[in-house]
């Protein structure tokens, strides 16, 4: 898949906090640390002089260590103080889907023929697909080839005998009423593939990638190609400018909320290698039916009437009634525990939303109707969710399911409670499996290389402007266990100043490096 974007038993259990600094680093007996490692009290001066850097001086820190065996508190400062997540939220959606819905969750799409079939196959009406909320109708579940996203729908419809459509594909996307991003998500990020609808019917992630090609000379036209292909979006390139060879390329867009127009802005020098962006659709039903109407003509089913999106005509009583249609058929997403990772380990917002939305659904069974957001009833849900696992509801506030609400909120004891109360879960394999490991994938794939956390740590990463946190489980030399969550708030870097990316992995290098021998 050519991309600009990242590929890119239940027991309740509360948790303690009676260990205080004094009773976990007071001792100054036990054996000598390893070599390279820093024992407990080397630990925890090593992260207090690095939180205190002067660097981080109008910044804010938030930082807490246990054992996870024990639940001992190895260290922690602000460790109940609220602070932005960013993409650290996850780790409570993607708890909350596996506690909610179980692993082996499915989404259900359906599929409801309005007419009769003919011997020869061919429906004498519309199809109507109803929307499930499945977002594997995508390259990133298939192995990057946006060819076979939708073979499986395809496959379901041929099954049913269908050879050719006489009506047209319907386009039901009701499930999810409501706003179609989530609350807190600010303007410019809706453009992005990271702001992507939500919708019940996607594809592609709701996302295309924008690949500009430079002329082979001054006066000639920059090409714009998309992949996949759709009629959904036009491009207006007339503020891209082409300029002489060998110099940088710069190539910027724009597609404001709910327009189709997407303005390319910037430089390409002549002869230059083409350039990628993401850019997501608006109106995500009509791009997943116009991607279906195309599988299915290149399987030889020919669609006569076109694609119209008609929000809850699966529902109407002329279509429920109808004695002339067939029996409707469905098909099936892969099960939550093969879905978790795909939206952990790239940290993809549209699909931890999704889940969120679907667990608040769950409080009300999958056929009423929701008295009110499906987003307000998921934040009920994960409040349910943190009573069962112990941590408090005033460390956890949340506007949405992903982190990229700038408004949501969390401690860095909250974060620790709900990795701790994971390692209890009748799914904690499933749970740990889902996280980016770091130097090997997801958004930990170029982090940590060439540490004892390579390989060894699993974790969310969170970023936002001014915000960068990791919160995960580490194995230190001696074998120990720690959960952690480091969580650094108003942070920009001067000059020779480390990242806010660099900063959080300091202290991860640190827990990795770190041994049990006592102070």
């Amino acid at each position: 898949m050519t991309s600009g974007r990242p590929i890119v038993r239940h027991r309740s259990f509360a948790l303690g906090l009676a260990l205080t600094l004094a009773t976990a680093f007071g001792r100054a007996d036990g054996p000598a640390p390893a070599p390279g490692g820093v024992s407990n009290s080397g630990l925890a001066d090593a992260l207090r002089s690095h939180l205190a850097e002067p660097a981080f001086r109008h910044a804010s820190w938030g930082l807490k260590v246990i054992d996870a065996g024990t639940g001992r508190v190895r260290f922690e400062t602000n460790a109940h103080q609220l602070l932005k997540p960013a993409s650290n939220a996850k780790l409570f959606t993607g708890a909350l889907a596996l506690d909610q819905l179980g692993p082996e969750f499915r989404f259900l799409t359906r599929f409801l023929p309005t007419g009769p079939l003919s011997p020869r196959g061919t429906l004498q009406g519309d199809l109507i697909v109803q929307g499930g909320g499945d977002f594997t109708f995508s390259a990133r579940f298939h192995h990057g080839d946006f060819n076979a996203s939708l073979r499986r729908a395809v496959e379901a419809i041929a099954q049913a005998g269908i050879r050719s459509i006489r009506g047209r594909l319907v386009l039901d996307d009701r499930l999810f009423r409501g706003a179609a991003y989530g609350t807190g998500w600010t303007w410019d990020d809706l453009q992005e593939y990271y702001g992507a609808e939500v919708n019940a019917l996607s594809a592609e992630d709701n996302v295309v990638d924008v690949i500009c090609v430079p002329p082979a000379r001054v006066d000639g036209a920059i090409r714009v190609e998309i992949q996949p292909p759709t009629r959904q979006l036009t491009f207006d390139t007339r503020e891209l400018a082409v300029v002489a060879a060998g110099g940088p390329a710069s190539v910027e867009f724009q597609r404001l909320p709910g327009r189709s127009v997407v303005r390319l802005f910037g430089k390409l020098p002549v002869g230059g290698v083409p350039v990628t962006n993401a850019v997501s659709i608006p109106e995500p039903a009509l791009f997943f039916g116009e991607r279906l109407s195309a599988a299915l003509e290149a399987a030889g089913i020919h669609v006569r009437g076109g694609i119209r999106h008609d929000e809850g005509a699966a529902d109407r009583p002329a279509v429920r009634a109808s004695s002339t249609r067939l029996a409707e058929f469905t098909t099936l997403s892969p099960p939550l525990r093969d879905m978790l990772p795909q939206m952990m380990k790239p940290s993809q917002n549209m699909y931890a939303q999704v889940l969120f939305l679907e667990a608040g659904r769950r409080l009300i069974g999958p056929t009423a109707s929701p008295p009110s957001s499906l987003e307000a009833l998921g934040i009920g849900a994960l409040r349910v969710f943190l009573d069962k696992i112990g941590v408090a509801r005033d460390e956890v506030l949340f506007d949405e399911g992903s982190g990229l609400s700038r408004g949501s909120l969390v401690t860095p004891n909250a974060l620790v409670g709900l990795l701790q109360a994971m390692e209890h879960h009748p799914e904690h394999e499933v749970f740990l499996d889902s996280l980016p490991v770091a130097g090997v994938d997801g958004t930990l794939r170029n982090r940590l290389k060439n540490t004892r956390a390579e390989g060894n740590l699993r974790g969310k990463t969170g970023t936002l402007r001014y915000v960068h946190t990791l919160a995960g489980v580490v194995t230190n030399q001696t074998g120990s266990r720690l959960i952690f969550a480091a969580m650094l708030n108003a942070y920009q870097p001067g000059t020779n100043q480390p990242s806010g990316r660099a900063a959080v992995e300091e202290v991860a290098r640190l827990l990795a490096n770190s041994t049990d021998g006592a102070p």
